[in-house]
């Protein structure tokens, strides 16, 4: 293998690529260099850098401006992420010592010999394929499963046991694809839209989920993502990304979609994120933020009480509501709230219920909350 590269791009594949190995001593007999370390593959025209921890895999290709000589190397990312981020130079070469297992970096007048693990003990990856899917706006399924796995439970005692909540169900159907996360408390419901798809839905352990994020930071908001399942496992790909995640077997927290939720009254966004800012700092350690609505006043009020004393703050509807009241988790509130980029937000009242979206008609790309609430004496 020899080649050149640019050192950002590199940077920032073995940064992806670091996040996504495996950091203990072995699994199933699988040596750590195969799990601990990348699969580095030079082509005529790209270097792919390929990671896992045998649940989640990550493929990143990085251009390359020169290639000599094409090979499979395996690497430890971790080193080459502390080398490149010393360095400003714009290229960095990179080419296999002969007969010495090593692989020799060079970056300016410095040079650097890396220890290469074997290509033949890497793990083969699970092989499912996103061609020819339809694809999501990568910053619209980020935002989706960002909202999602903040609701995530840590086990599965939704429903007496009968939902996986550790995980987040990805939800296809007319409205495209989804993203929900769903605790014993609450339910986050990330819409990415998209083409209408035939009705299905998957688990995706939360650790892969953190770490596909991670992967779509790096990719352009409005590139295209392809998402296909098969095989058992999900995979997304960009055109310089592919992920891989096995999935778990379970039944997936049931949802509606947005188009059968009901929300009778608007609420000015900044307005109402700032009324439950302030009754959170009164609010006991769990958050817990009541809110009353009132007929009456066409309008909410919201109350908290904790260690810290008491907040009261109100804030005004575009509509009338009927009056109810509810207990509801005042942080994840807020922080779905602060993630939305809407100016108004619906809220719907239903049952024991509060129901929050923002975002626009069904099948565009945008954000729904459904808080599950404890209701309270009005």
């Amino acid at each position: 293998m020899k080649l050149i590269v640019d050192r950002e791009a590199l940077l920032d594949a073995a940064r992806l690529a670091a996040g996504a190995t495996l950091r203990q001593a072995s699994v199933k007999g699988t040596p750590r260099a195969a799990l601990a370390w990348a699969r580095c593959e030079a082509t005529a025209d790209a270097l792919t850098l390929t990671a896992s921890d045998l649940e989640f895999w990550l493929s990143v290709r990085v251009p390359v401006a020169d290639a000599d000589t094409e090979g499979v190397e395996v690497l430890n990312p971790d080193a080459l992420v502390k080398i490149l981020r010393e360095h400003r130079d714009a290229e960095v070469s990179l080419y296999r010592r002969p007969g010495r297992g090593e692989v020799e970096l060079v970056i300016g007048r410095n040079r650097y010999a890396l220890e290469a693990g074997d290509p033949a003990a890497f793990p083969d990856p699970p092989g499912g394929s996103a061609e020819g899917k339809p694809a999501v706006p990568a910053g619209a399924l980020a935002a989706a499963l960002r909202l999602a796995v903040a609701a995530a439970g840590e086990d599965t005692t939704l429903g007496g046991g009968r939902f996986t909540t550790d995980a987040v169900t990805l939800a296809f159907g007319p409205h495209g694809v989804a993203a929900v996360g769903a605790d014993g408390t609450r339910q986050h419901v990330g819409i990415a839209g998209g083409p209408a798809r035939d009705e299905a839905a998957v688990l995706v352990p939360c650790r892969s989920a953190r770490k596909l994020l991670a992967a779509l930071a790096g990719v352009a908001p409005d590139a295209p993502a392809a998402v296909a399942t098969g095989r058992g496992s999900l995979t997304v790909s960009t055109e310089a990304l592919t992920v891989s995640a096995s999935l778990l077997q379970g039944t997936p927290v049931p949802w509606k979609p947005p188009a059968a939720w009901a929300c009778p009254a608007t609420a000015g966004r900044a307005a109402l994120l700032a009324a439950v800012r302030c009754a959170l700092v009164a609010a006991p350690a769990r958050g817990a933020v009541d809110l009353r609505f009132s007929a009456a006043s066409c309008g909410i009020f919201l109350h908290a009480a904790g260690k810290g004393g008491r907040a009261d703050t109100d804030v005004g509807l575009a509509s009338p509501v009927p009056d109810a009241a509810f207990r509801v988790d005042g942080d994840a509130l807020k922080a779905f709230l602060a993630s939305a980029a809407t100016e108004t937000v619906d809220l719907g009242i239903k049952r024991n219920a509060l129901q929050v979206r923002a975002g626009d008609d069904c099948g565009a790309a945008f954000i729904e909350l459904v808080a599950p609430a404890q209701q309270v004496a009005a």
